[in-house]
């Protein structure tokens, strides 16, 4: 039995918190023993992990938020000036036959440093680098940040763009690969039917953390300069949670549309929402390879997005939803189209139902890759 650890920032809200639930929870028990390793203890999803599934925490969040802050700060200092050596010492105490760095930035940060010879070193890149440069904040350079990923022994990218963007930053291809997310389909299904009323309105629904790279304040803004040009009485319904929750709110009330957007937080329950809604949008401005809107095609709805990296694959190049050019005047034309369209989305849904097969890698692709 191999013994291996996932490394990740926590187990909070986000879709490769939710692919790595997935991952562990599908993984022979009899070939992998599985640790779950968190920097932070944030971990909504650890109730939704089966039990042979050990979760680790390193940071243990402080009772008194001034005290929290002030430790926390403390732990950032440390992350930015000891070696990645030095941080492998303090963080990862056990020995481990499979080490994976779950996430770019930190994770693959911390597990560049380890001092475990005999272990094989993988990171998992589940976005467009060259787009979201959000994990290079945790680097000192762009050759710090090459010189970390060459540590590694497999680098597995979510998307065949994700892997092009991928050598376009880095400029290498040795050990990188493409291996699709996985969603567990009858899971999804299932937490669906759950009953919930949304307006009588034509529903829209957006998922994902509350970051900059995915797009909120630009989809309020376009969603604002259209509701004059639509057809139909809708609605917006936002899901997440995360750092631009306040900037988002407050860019509802200046457009006046709290009579037009709910923001729903985070749920554990999204999938209750998106069954029930005409149209998912995703307005982001970089994607890795899109767990939402695998999971909304799986419930049979159609899809608006941005183009970003995996959209092609997923969507089958626009034959289960409409894929625009990444700038906002794109956006606005997207969401008339198809809003003031039923045709074209009615033919969007029939496509989905025929022909929609996932992409996914699948879990003994996943046990194969982990194991050569």
């Amino acid at each position: 039995m191999k013994k291996i650890l996932f490394f990740i920032n926590t187990l909070g809200t986000g879709g490769a918190e939710h692919v790595l639930v997935d991952i562990v929870n599908n993984l022979d028990p009899t070939k992998f023993d599985i640790t779950i390793k968190t920097i932070y203890d944030i971990n909504v999803y650890k109730d939704e992990l089966n039990n042979n599934i050990k979760v680790e925490s390193f940071y243990k969040t402080k009772k008194n938020k001034f005290i929290d802050k002030i430790f926390r700060k403390f732990l950032y200092l440390k992350i930015m000036n000891f070696s990645n050596k030095t941080l492998y010492k303090m963080m990862i105490k056990d020995k481990y036959d499979i080490e994976v760095a779950f996430l770019e930035g930190l994770p693959t940060k911390i597990l560049s440093g380890s001092t475990n010879k005999d272990a094989k070193k993988i990171s998992w890149v589940h976005t467009d680098l060259k787009n979201n440069t959000e994990s290079y904040y945790f680097f000192k350079s762009l050759k710090e940040h090459k010189q970390t990923y060459q540590k590694f022994n497999e680098i597995y990218c979510v998307s065949d763009e994700a892997k092009e963007a991928f050598y376009e930053v880095f400029k290498f291809k040795k050990n990188v690969h493409v291996l699709y997310n996985i969603i567990d389909k009858q899971k999804i299904i299932n937490k669906s039917l759950e009953n919930v009323k949304l307006s009588k309105k034509f529903n829209i629904i957006n998922v994902g953390r509350l970051t900059e790279a995915k797009g909120h304040i630009r989809l309020l803004n376009t969603y604002k300069n259209v509701l004059d040009k639509l057809n139909k009485e809708t609605h917006l319904y936002i899901i997440g949670d995360g750092e631009e929750k306040e900037k988002i709110e407050e860019e509802i009330k200046k457009l006046n549309l709290k009579d037009h957007v709910t923001m729903l937080g985070r749920q554990d329950n999204p999938y209750k929402y998106v069954s029930k809604s005409d149209l998912y949008i995703c307005s982001s401005y970089a994607e890795g390879y899109s767990l939402v809107i695998m999971e909304a095609l799986t419930l049979g709805i159609p899809v608006l997005t941005t183009e970003c990296a995996g959209m092609k694959q997923i969507l089958n190049n626009g034959e289960f939803g409409l894929i625009v050019e990444n700038n906002d005047k794109r956006l606005e034309e997207g969401i008339i189209t198809l809003i003031n369209n039923q045709d074209k989305l009615n033919k969007y849904k029939e496509n989905i139902k025929n022909n929609y097969s996932k992409y996914e890698a699948g879990i003994k692709k996943i046990e194969k890759e982990l194991l050569k």
